[in-house]
């Protein structure tokens, strides 16, 4: 009578708030079912299923597929929400089965009636024990990982491994899924790179890194931004290898050079099909560099040459390598690299090795048979030269032709390949080193306007001074031509036929090295993906325990053994239950009994037909509150 009055005298905001909360208690026994996880599964798999056939795959899409898929599907704020759903449902709808995992090799379960015994799919019966329970539980001892006794009661269990592998399973899920929903989040605020390009031409240097301002279109013209990177990245070379008769590319690499100002160091590498490079910037941290394509390209400021290098000993061919001047190139699948300062006969060329890039290991003159032509121009005028002892610079101590000398240009057809100085004291003259293997610059006078006041003159207007220089072979010792010039005025050509050996000029480095011109050749750009995804070790980590949990849960088998010993008939009471869902243990059962019962098998009994047949296992949320239903 008193629970009814004080039923009725519940107001409607009590009823309301008892009404909230059984729909908050039956919405939450929802969400932590295993069905609702099933069905999110289901979901996840089947929008998943949709992304990569409407939008990755769909070749109507063009480049614009994958960005597609991956703004708009993948790296969605809504995927990402489904994603973070999922893994609440998975943590709370078997947080019953990590405890039983972490708990399982100290479980101790006695509580199990006479009947257990005689009903279950799993072996059951009753066993004669010589030896009472002393010898039952030495004999379960050697048999399981785990044996407990309690009075007359056992419990021993083995493969407990097996118990361990859904936990795992569960863990690794989860760490995939965080992995891809960090992923997403690091995305939205420009911490991953997920489509950038880098693209230089042969011998170009940069740090530009170009990304899509619209991330569900490919890099366009109108569609990228450029980000600088705190490294320096110098494309050296790049090589393709065609397949036989045909124009389809089999292989093809590029070889950089990275500098990194902030240590001062550089890095050669190369890329491949195959192989990438990482390469750590402080904005992205590690940047991934793949080979992305390439395209032939123009020369514009830089020619490419082919030289043939050779064993200058055997005449073998070392390799075939192309380069311009100032750009460093391997030498084939050697440890050298070349280098050149002209691409005509006569230039300088030199060898470094990988182990000391600032040293040169050998160095030489380019060989090739070509008709060339020698010129040369004045360009500035010191009367009084002298160098500055703290920046090196040249400058006048005075206005008067005390020191003359004169900074003169060198060309080989029409292009510059050198400066030099021309001192009218013979013995300064004598030092100045040769800028060519054949010919030598010398001035011989300097001539003024008649009239004009040497103190005064401005000797680098054009006109005021006349300059005489000589040009002399050195093949023959004899002067080869003369020329008066004013300063900036060219100097007739000087033609010659460069010679294929050049033996007589001593470098004293030239080595085992041969480098002779081969012909031009195309130029090429390169572009690389460039991509940083610090989430995906997380998600192989993931993928990895996932598979460890599977190959635990799979490989052992767990099987309980739960036994009532009966003093009166000297008897054990046993049952040899598997996990359900896992195979038969019949056979283990039979080879216990024959050992505990010295070869007597069971002892005879008849069990009522009448009565349910108890579950073996069963799971947790349909757990019975009866004693004689084991879940293990």
């Amino acid at each position: 009578m008193k629970e009814i009055t004080s039923a009725a005298k519940k107001g409607p905001l009590i009823g309301l708030l008892d009404t909230l909360d059984t729909l908050v208690l039956r919405g939450w026994r929802i969400f932590v079912s295993l069905k609702f996880g099933l069905f999110l599964l289901a979901l996840i798999l089947g929008v998943s299923v949709w992304g990569t056939m409407g939008y990755a795959s769909n070749a109507a899409l063009g480049d614009n597929s994958i960005p597609m898929a991956r703004t708009l599907v993948f790296e969605s704020r809504w995927f990402v929400a489904l994603l973070l759903l999922f893994a609440a449902n998975l943590l709370f709808s078997t947080w019953h089965v990590t405890v039983m995992s972490c708990t399982i090799w100290w479980r101790k379960i006695f509580r199990r009636s006479r009947t257990y015994y005689e009903h279950g799919s799993s072996p059951r019966g009753e066993v004669p024990v010589d030896g009472g329970p002393e010898a039952v539980e030495k004999a379960l001892r050697r048999r399981f990982t785990r044996v407990h006794r309690d009075g007359n009661a056992f419990f021993a269990h083995k493969g407990i491994l097996s118990r361990f592998g859904p936990t795992i399973i569960h863990a690794g899920i989860l760490i995939v899924v965080g992995a891809a929903v960090a992923k997403a989040v690091l995305t939205w605020n420009g911490r991953i790179l997920t489509e950038g390009r880098f693209i230089a031409a042969e011998g170009e240097m940069t740090n530009i890194i170009h990304e899509p301002i619209a991330p569900e279109q490919q890099i366009t013209n109108e569609n990228r931004r450029e980000i600088p990177i705190d490294v320096w990245i110098k494309v050296l070379d790049f090589d393709e290898i065609m397949h036989p008769n045909s124009n389809v590319p089999r292989h093809f690499r590029s070889l950089l050079e990275v500098r990194d100002p902030r240590d001062n160091t550089i890095t050669v590498a190369e890329l491949d099909m195959n192989h990438g490079l990482r390469i750590h910037t402080s904005q992205y941290g590690w940047l991934n560099f793949h080979q992305a394509g390439y395209q032939p390209v123009s020369d514009g400021e830089f020619q490419r040459m082919n030289f043939d290098v050779r064993d200058r000993r055997t005449g073998e061919r070392i390799a075939v390598s192309d380069t311009h001047p100032g750009n460093r190139v391997r030498i084939g699948e050697t440890d050298y690299f070349l280098e050149v300062d002209g691409l005509r006969p006569a230039d300088r060329w030199r060898v470094y090795s990988a182990e000391s890039p600032f040293e040169v290991a050998a160095e030489g003159l380019l060989r090739g048979g070509r008709e060339l032509s020698y010129s040369f121009r004045p360009e500035e005028f010191f009367p009084d030269f002298r160098i500055d002892e703290e920046s090196g610079e040249p400058h006048n101590a005075s206005n008067q032709p005390v020191n003359p000398a004169l900074r003169t240009a060198v060309f080989l057809d029409g292009r510059q390949v050198a400066t030099t100085w021309l001192f009218l004291d013979p013995e300064l003259a004598a030092h100045v080193p040769d800028t060519h293997p054949r010919f030598r610059l010398e001035l011989e006078d300097i001539r003024l306007r008649s009239g004009v006041d040497t103190s005064t003159v401005d000797w680098n207007r054009p006109g005021n001074a006349l300059f005489v220089l000589a040009l002399k072979d050195l093949e023959n010792e004899r002067e080869h031509g003369r020329e008066m010039l004013v300063l900036g005025e060219d100097s007739r050509s000087f033609e010659y036929t460069a010679r294929v050996d050049h033996e007589d000029v001593e470098l004293g480095t030239e080595g085992i090295f041969d480098v002779r011109i081969a012909g031009p050749t195309q130029r090429y750009l390169t572009v690389l993906t460039v991509v940083n995804e610090p989430t995906v070790p997380y998600m192989n980590l993931g993928v990895g325990i996932v598979v460890l949990g599977a190959l635990l849960t799979f490989m052992f088998r767990y099987r309980a053994l739960y036994g009532l010993w009966d003093p009166s008939r000297g008897t054990l009471h046993m049952a040899l239950v598997p996990r359900w869902g896992q195979s038969p243990v019949q056979e283990e059962f039979d080879e216990l009994v024959h050992e505990l019962s010295g070869g007597r098998g069971l002892v005879s009994t008849s069990a009522s037909k009448t009565e349910p047949t108890p579950a073996d296992e069963i799971p947790a949320e349909h757990e019975s509150v009866r004693g004689d239903l084991a879940r293990v």
